[in-house]
């Protein structure tokens, strides 16, 4: 019935009786902990893939971090005209450095407007005492600005050049569709890591 408590008499548990002693197994063996490292490029290879070692712990190398990359944005409101009269067309340049940074790098994006296009010239200079690199190749995103509104972009490369050696320059040209008369502001922005 619902709500009530049920008792019933439980009958008494007879005594186990002791148990009779078995002979032990032997215990299964467990080989030591074996930790496999890969070599470094310079090592000599192992004569062994893995040997059986203490279950002291071993030294493993942690992998290295990778380097942040560095970016410059060359934008200093230089503007160039595009006009239906092509003497009265004018040509810009932004250009900015990293020099407050560790790795000196100047980076200049050139505009100039040519028929109904605009022609784009990128210099990248390292100034610095060792090589910068460019992961994936050189390679720089050029914006064109028109009343403080992007109109165009497009990304000047080449990825050959993935190292550029202290002192190194290297020159990138791309094409970009003009539709409308007016000032083009050029812009740049370069990301590369310092080897």
């Amino acid at each position: 019935m619902l709500g009530e408590e049920l008792t019933k008499p439980v009958p008494p548990v007879p005594e186990a009786a002791a148990p009779v002693p078995q002979p032990e197994a032997a215990a299964p063996s467990v080989p030591p902990l074996q930790v496999a490292v890969a070599p470094t490029a310079g090592a000599a290879p192992a004569a062994t893939a893995a040997r059986p070692s203490s279950n002291a712990a071993a030294a493993v190398a942690a992998p290295a971090l990778p380097v942040t990359p560095l970016v410059i944005h060359a934008f200093n409101q230089a503007t160039f005209a595009f006009s239906p009269d092509p003497r009265e067309n004018t040509a810009a340049s932004s250009a900015t450095s990293d020099r407050k940074g560790s790795t000196p790098v100047l980076l200049e994006v050139d505009g100039q407007a040519q028929n109904s296009s605009a022609s784009l010239s990128v210099k990248v200079t390292n100034d610095s005492g060792r090589a910068i690199a460019f992961p994936g190749g050189l390679s720089v995103v050029v914006t064109l600005a028109r009343d403080g509104s992007v109109v165009a972009s497009t990304t000047a490369s080449d990825p050959g050049v993935v190292t550029l050696p202290p002192s190194g320059t290297a020159v990138l040209g791309a094409q970009v569709p003009l539709s409308s008369y007016g000032s083009y502001a050029v812009d740049g922005i370069l990301s590369y890591r310092p080897s």
